[in-house]
């Protein structure tokens, strides 16, 4: 009886030693059509959570231009299901880097009023699809981690499987 119960302390010491915490902040890059994406998912001790897209669009006629997208809301983690309340209503959008094509750069060049107006043309653009973007937001409510350890979480959304990497320790 003494060796059974020394033996299931010793499995579970095992199985909770190599139980990894979800916090911290994880990032993953993915490709999709003509835009490559970065996710940042944070989450701290107190079951707040960030989340902040940095989508790359690139279009050979015009360059690439960055549109972030950050979120805050909270998180539960029940078993293997990473459970998210983000508030995709409040959330910022914002224009980030802009790397104009040579060809854009040199009617720049020419035209100093031509970068505010095309701005100004991406800018309400962003606003247009705001929401489809919150929707996007808020489609990630459920994920499961399919596996996660010191560095690397492997989490599945709906059909698809993300690897993300620890950035940064809560």
């Amino acid at each position: 009886m003494k060796k059974l119960i020394f033996m299931c302390a010793m499995l579970f010491a095992v199985l909770s030693a190599n139980a990894q915490s979800e916090q911290g902040t994880w990032m993953t890059l993915m490709e999709q059509d003509d835009a490559n994406i970065g996710v940042i998912i944070g989450m701290a001790g107190d079951h707040s959570a960030i989340l902040k897209l940095v989508v790359e669009s690139k279009d050979e006629e015009i360059g690439s231009i960055n549109v972030i997208v950050d979120a805050e809301g909270t998180y539960t983690r029940n078993g293997d299901k990473l459970l998210f309340d983000i508030n995709a209503d409040d959330m910022k959008i914002s224009i980030g880097e802009v790397e104009w094509s040579e060809d854009i750069k040199k009617d720049l060049g020419e035209n100093k009023e031509l970068e505010k107006m095309l701005l100004s043309v991406f800018r309400q653009s962003v606003v247009d699809n705001k929401g489809e973007l919150v929707d996007m937001m808020k489609g990630i409510s459920s994920l499961t981690i399919l596996s996660i350890d010191k560095e690397t979480m492997v989490i599945k959304d709906n059909d698809d499987v993300l690897t993300f990497k620890k950035v940064q320790r809560q």
